[in-house]
């Protein structure tokens, strides 16, 4: 638009305004295309340069963790790794690669946890011996010669070793139980729980002992008849037991035939569950102990203080029921039929106390307070 009309000297500061302001705007121009151009041939230098690089690529796959060789080592053995260089140059030495360790120091193992327990009552057994080997498919038994064992003795029955991951054969023995045997089990276990080991005595009778209340009946007597025994069958060497303390008890183990179960007295009629089956296991019972007398017993010397330690027996018609009086003197003789009784009490330091007692009416609560004297010293 401007040209060589100046006019006035306003006019020619404009124009030489405008044509200066044009030639900023043609040299940043010039700028813009030039940086367009280096960044083309950049471009095209780089795909030269990878397309120059491509023989360097290995043509086999590279193993960066261990051999892929047929016949190399496995998992703790030489692990190498490849060589990478261009075809046909002159091959990289290898360089051995770290081995990976399977688990670190004993004390970090995991543990195999197991408990060992009584398959007829369901407690855990206390004291046993138990053998871990590797599992590998064959007899375990056949396996312990030369394996270390390891005696446990806890009243939870709970065992704890810690091994190297993997699978193992574990095999308990107990006295009085048959060998148990446990095959493939894996380290760690996924469900972190102790494994259960059930021991068993072979065939035989173990029941539980209720009161009528629907309560475990403790230390109570019972006694094991046979009434026919199967062919080849041997008479049971243990025929009287008495219950622990939750009201259970066992006769095992005994050869197949027919049994009964009576408590407290070997004549009792009406305590007495008889045509128990015994074959090639073991046969679960529970019995109702019928609701008897209670005899409490309260000991004190001529003073008035409590007796502690005395014996006390209930002896009548070849039935016999014994306590401890406790440090208060108190005892406690409980399940006692009706009958006529001879009540005997003995104490280092005291006169022997004898009385004659009936009891009668089927079943009550009978207490008692009774006085002993000291003995004489000779």
């Amino acid at each position: 638009m401007v040209d060589s009309d100046d006019r006035d000297e306003g006019g020619k500061v404009v124009a030489r305004r405008i044509r200066f302001q044009g030639a900023q705007l043609m040299t940043r121009g010039s700028w813009t295309y030039a940086g367009f151009g280096v960044a083309a041939v950049a471009i095209a230098v780089a795909a030269w340069a990878l397309v120059a690089d491509a023989d360097r690529v290995p043509r086999e796959p590279i193993d960066v963790v261990g051999p892929s060789k047929p016949g190399t080592t496995t998992a703790g053995g030489d692990l190498t790794a490849r060589p990478i260089g261009p075809v046909g140059a002159a091959p990289i030495t290898p360089r051995a690669a770290e081995a990976v360790p399977m688990a670190g120091p004993p004390s970090e193992w995991p543990q195999l946890k197991g408990i060992a327990f009584d398959v007829a009552t369901e407690r855990p057994v206390g004291a046993f011996t138990y053998w871990i080997v590797a599992h590998d498919g064959s007899d375990p038994v056949a396996r312990l010669a030369g394996q270390p064992a390891v005696r446990h003795k806890a009243p939870s029955g709970i065992f704890r070793s810690r091994q190297r991951p993997g699978r193992y054969d574990v095999v308990i023995e107990a006295a009085g139980y048959l060998r148990c045997v446990r095959t493939n089990i894996e380290v760690p276990n996924p469900s972190r729980k102790p494994l259960g080991f059930a021991l068993e005595t072979g065939a035989g009778i173990a029941g539980l002992v209720y009161t009528e209340q629907g309560m475990p009946a403790p230390d109570v007597a019972v006694f094991l008849h046979v009434q026919r025994l199967s062919e080849g069958s041997e008479t049971p060497r243990v025929s009287a037991a008495r219950t622990a303390a939750d009201g259970t008890f066992q006769f095992t183990p005994l050869d197949p035939g027919q049994y009964a179960i009576s408590l407290l007295e070997p004549d009792n009629r009406r305590d007495r569950l008889a045509a128990i089956y015994v074959e090639d296991r073991v046969t679960k019972v529970d019995l109702t102990l019928a609701t008897r007398h209670q005899l409490t017993l309260q000991l004190r010397d001529d003073a008035g203080r409590p007796v502690p330690e005395a014996r006390i027996e209930l002896v009548g018609d070849g039935r016999i029921a014994k306590a401890v009086a406790t440090k208060g003197g108190l005892a406690v003789l409980e399940h006692v039929d009706d009958g006529s009784y001879s009540l005997r009490i003995s104490r280092d330091g005291f006169e022997p106390y004898v009385e004659d007692l009936e009891l009668s009416g089927g079943f009550g609560q009978t207490m008692r307070w009774i006085g002993l004297s000291r003995s004489t010293p000779r």
